[in-house]
């Protein structure tokens, strides 16, 4: 190697130097690809290098355009690998970059500005996950996601459920796209998505296993987190036409806009303004200002 960049030109050999030292980087098991600090690499080998790592997959994409470049697409051929990444997102690469979402990840694309931060500012915690802005103004949410399979759901207009977006330093209309800040969070989508849904996701009450075995599962079966809410606070509100998921004002800070949700079927409950959520038994020990321990003992007590 040393003879070959000799004998080349001085810029050849810087270029050389650069691409060995690209590579002895990215070989590096500690390397981590950050897109403000790295000058090693171009800034959609950086972009591809970070959504690799975070296990979504890539799509390169004709130049200017949302057209994916032909043999490429969901059911087709897919770039997995930091090798390929280089050899499609490189110095000289003119084509868009496109990530395409797994059943591990969700992807909302927002075409409405407004919808998107009336939807962010009910969830304020869960939607700090990586999100970027689109060139004509639209928000691209990505989260890794558990709950239901989601397939079937309809959004309302102004929000799409997305397997493949553009994504930053893609360009369309000489207009680019712009990269969020922070990681992916990993949130419940059911939650998230039901204000959003043009029909209820799913419409089931809770259920008493008779069947339940141990102390645990005898006490999660025989309470529910609505008639705790409702003998805790007799006068709170139901909407007649609330079925799975329900909200009412959290019972733990002063709250003039009902942020407390309960999940009606899995008898889960949280909190988007206070950021907290459990089962049952954390909600009777919070409730009751005791641990989650004597909760246990005392809601074992009760026949």
């Amino acid at each position: 190697m040393t003879t070959n960049l000799k004998k080349q030109s001085a810029p050849a050999q810087a270029r050389a130097q650069g691409t060995l030292a690209r590579r002895q980087q990215n070989n590096h098991p500690d390397y981590t690809p950050d897109i403000k600090k790295s000058n090693a690499l171009t800034l959609k080998e950086q972009a591809a290098l970070w959504w690799l790592k975070r296990d979504f997959l890539l799509l390169p994409v004709q130049p200017n355009s949302k057209k994916l470049v032909p043999g490429f697409g969901v059911y087709q051929d897919k770039i997995t690998t930091q090798e390929r990444a280089y050899q499609w997102f490189g110095e000289r690469s003119l084509a868009n970059l496109a990530v395409c979402g797994t059943q591990t990840s969700f992807i909302l694309d927002f075409d409405d500005a407004e919808l998107y931060k009336f939807w962010a500012s009910k969830f304020p915690n869960e939607s700090r996950t990586y999100t970027e802005q689109t060139p004509r103004g639209g928000y691209h949410v990505f989260a890794y996601a558990w709950g239901r399979d989601l397939k079937g759901i309809e959004l309302i207009k102004g929000v799409e459920l997305k397997r493949v977006v553009l994504i930053y330093p893609s360009v369309i209309d000489s207009k680019q796209y712009i990269r969020g800040q922070g990681d992916l969070l990993k949130v419940d989508a059911e939650i998230l998505l039901s204000p959003l849904s043009k029909t209820p996701i799913i419409q089931q009450p809770a259920r008493v296993d008779i069947h339940a075995k141990g102390t645990l599962q005898k006490i999660k079966s025989a309470y529910s987190c609505l008639a705790l809410i409702q003998s805790f606070k007799p006068g709170v509100k139901i909407s007649q036409s609330a079925r799975r998921f329900i909200s009412v004002p959290c019972p733990f800070h002063d709250d003039k806009e009902p942020s407390f949700w309960i999940d009606t079927e899995r008898n889960l409950w949280g909190c988007h303004a206070c950021g907290v959520r459990g089962d049952v038994i954390n909600l009777y020990a919070r409730l009751n200002g005791i641990t989650n321990r004597e909760a246990i003992r005392e809601m074992e007590k009760t026949p």
